[in-house]
C-alpha cells in the first residue's frame, strides 16, 4: 500500500481534548479528524513477519532522499506552538557563536562567548577574555539568548556548545541546587522540534514510511507533555534526552524533514486528548502496558489509556541487533546496583543483600513478564516491575565499571540464571516494550504498510487527528 496523505481524508470538526487539552488554537477552518479505524490486516501481516523472521534477513530500506534543497520544515503553521527544551541540565557555562551577534535580553553581543551564572547576574565572556555583567541582580534568575533577527537559519544557525538551533534559548539560574548553575532551555516551534527528534530517533537511511509515522507519534508525546508540564508549572516541557526524545537541534535529513512537512500538525487522539505515545526502539516481539510499566494512579492517570495497553504483537523486528541478547554480570556487582537504585528510589529493594534468583511471578496477556521477585541470599524477597528491573541491573556505582553497549540489560522482558558467581541474563528487545516498535514499523514498512495502518498497529483504537 502506497502511504495516504491527510488530503484523503474527510474533514471533521477539531476537538480539543478533555484529559490532556493542548494550548493550540481551534483550526479556522475546522480540523482534519483522519477517520482511520485503526484496524490493520493482521492475518497478512503475521504471515509476512514470520516469513522475514524465518529467513532472518530483512528487506533492503528504501533509500533516503537526496536533494536536501528541495525540503525544510514547513513554514509556521496557524496555531503551532513553541516547546520548550532543556537541552542541558545543571550547566555551569555554555559557549555560543552566531553568523553576526546574538541578543543578550535585547542588546547585541558579537560572539564566540560564554556565558556562565555568577551571584549578582550572568557573567558574558568574549573572545578577547573581555568580561561583562548581564542582569546585575540577584533576582534576575533567566537570560534570553536569540538570534540578532530574532530566529536563526539552517544556514547560519545560532550554535550553542556544538549545538545548531533555530530557537531563542533562555537560561534558568537554579540556585536551590547549587550557586552557579543553571538550565539551558530552547523555546523552537513544534515542527521543527519534531525533525530533531526523528532525525535521532530513527536510523537515517530508514524508510520514509517509518519516519511518517514516528514523526506523528513524536509529535503527540511532546504535546501531550507539554501540557502537563505546562499545568504543573515547570519551566521547560521536555528533556532532551532519553528521558523523554532524543534531541540534538536542527535536522538536515531530508527524510526526516519531508516526514513532516507530510505529517505536520498531526497526532493520535484517544477520548478526546491527545495521546502519550511511548515508544521504544525493539519489543521482540511482546508488548507491555504502560500501566503496568509505570505509575498509573493520580497524577499518572495517563498511563491507563486503552492504546498503550498491551496488545496483539506480530513480531516485525527480528532485523534488530537486540531482537535477542544475552549479558553476563557478577552476581556481586549486580547485587550492589539494584541496592543503588533501591536507594536512590526509597524502594525496600535497598535492603538486598546478595542475589540468589530472580524470578518471573506474572506475566502480561501476551506472555511478557509484568513483575519479577528478587531473593537475596538470607531469603528475603522484593517485587519489581519489568522497567524497574531494568534500571536497577544498570545504576551507575562508584568503584564499578561503567555500563557499556555490550553490558548493559537492554529490557525487561528477561530469563535470569544466577550461576555461582555470575548472573546470566537472556533478553529480548530494548527498551520498554509499551507502544509503537521502531524496528517493528520499519519492518512493516519494508512490506508496504504505510505509516497510519503501522501507527493503527501499535495503538489500537486511537485516532490521528489535526490539532494545528
Amino acid at each position: 500500500m502506497s502511504d495516504r496523505t491527510p488530503n484523503t481524508v474527510r474533514p471533521l470538526p477539531y476537538r480539543v481534548g478533555r484529559s490532556a487539552a493542548i494550548s493550540a488554537r481551534r483550526h479556522r477552518a475546522a480540523g482534519v479528524l483522519l477517520a482511520f479505524a485503526l484496524i490493520g490486516g493482521a492475518g497478512l501481516l503475521a504471515t509476512s513477519c514470520q516469513s522475514s523472521r524465518s529467513t532472518g534477513t530483512p528487506a533492503p530500506s528504501a533509500p533516503a532522499l537526496v536533494d536536501e534543497s528541495a525540503w525544510r520544515v514547513p513554514p509556521r503553521l496557524e496555531g503551532e506552538p513553541d516547546i520548550r527544551v532543556r537541552l542541558e541540565r545543571d550547566a555551569t557555562s555554555v559557549s555560543i557563536t552566531a553568523p553576526v551577534a546574538v541578543l543578550l535580553d535585547g542588546s547585541a553581543y558579537s560572539t564566540p562567548l560564554t556565558i556562565e551564572r555568577g551571584s549578582v547576574g550572568w557573567r558574558v565572556r568574549s573572545s578577547d577574555g573581555r568580561v561583562r555583567l548581564v542582569g546585575g541582580d540577584a533576582r534576575t534568575r533567566t537570560l534570553t539568548i536569540a538570534d540578532i533577527d530574532g530566529s536563526s537559519s539552517y544556514e547560519d544557525p545560532i550554535v550553542l556548545d556544538g549545538t545548531p538551533l533555530a530557537g531563542r534559548v533562555v537560561l534558568h539560574a537554579r540556585p536551590r541546587v547549587s550557586e552557579g548553575v543553571f538550565d539551558v532551555v530552547e523555546h523552537v516551534p513544534m515542527e521543527t522540534y519534531v525533525a530533531g527528534v526523528i532525525s535521532k530517533e530513527l536510523f537515517g537511511g530508514w524508510s520514509l514510511t517509518a519516519f511518517r509515522a514516528q514523526a506523528i507519534a513524536a509529535r503527540s508525546y511532546a504535546l501531550h507533555e507539554q501540557a502537563r508540564r505546562q499545568r504543573l508549572g515547570i519551566h521547560f516541557d521536555v528533556a532532551s534526552t532519553t528521558a523523554d526524545q532524543v534531541y540534538a537541534g536542527l535536522s538536515n535529513n531530508p527524510t526526516a524533514l519531508r516526514a513532516v512537512h507530510d505529517t505536520a500538525g498531526l497526532a493520535l487522539t484517544w477520548d478526546g486528548g491527545v495521546l502519550r505515545t511511548y515508544y521504544s526502539s525493539t519489543c521482540g516481539g511482546r508488548s507491555a502496558s504502560a500501566c503496568e510499566t509505570w505509575r498509573c494512579d493520580g497524577e499518572f492517570a495517563y498511563n491507563r489509556a486503552g492504546p498503550i495497553q498491551t496488545s496483539p504483537r506480530v513480531d516485525c523486528c527480528a532485523a534488530s541487533p537486540l531482537f535477542r541478547w544475552e549479558v553476563t554480570r557478577p552476581r556481586d556487582a549486580l547485587s550492589r546496583r539494584i541496592r543503588a537504585w533501591g536507594r536512590a528510589r526509597e524502594h525496600d529493594v535497598r535492603n538486598i543483600k546478595r542475589v540468589a534468583s530472580v524470578e518471573v511471578i506474572e506475566r502480561n496477556a501476551h506472555d511478557r513478564p509484568s513483575r519479577y521477585r528478587v531473593t537475596d541470599d538470607a531469603g528475603r524477597s522484593f517485587e519489581l516491575s519489568p522497567e524497574s528491573l531494568r534500571v536497577a541491573c544498570n545504576t551507575g556505582v562508584r568503584g564499578l565499571k561503567n555500563i557499556t553497549r555490550d553490558t548493559r540489560v537492554n529490557s525487561g522482558d528477561l530469563d535470569i540464571e544466577v550461576r555461582g558467581r555470575d548472573v546470566m541474563l537472556r533478553g529480548r528487545g530494548f527498551g520498554h516494550g509499551v507502544g509503537m516498535c521502531q524496528y517493528g514499523a520499519q519492518g512493516m514498512s519494508e512490506m508496504g504498510i504505510d505509516a497510519y495502518d503501522i501507527l493503527a498497529h501499535y495503538y489500537p483504537g486511537a485516532e490521528i487527528e489535526r490539532v494545528y
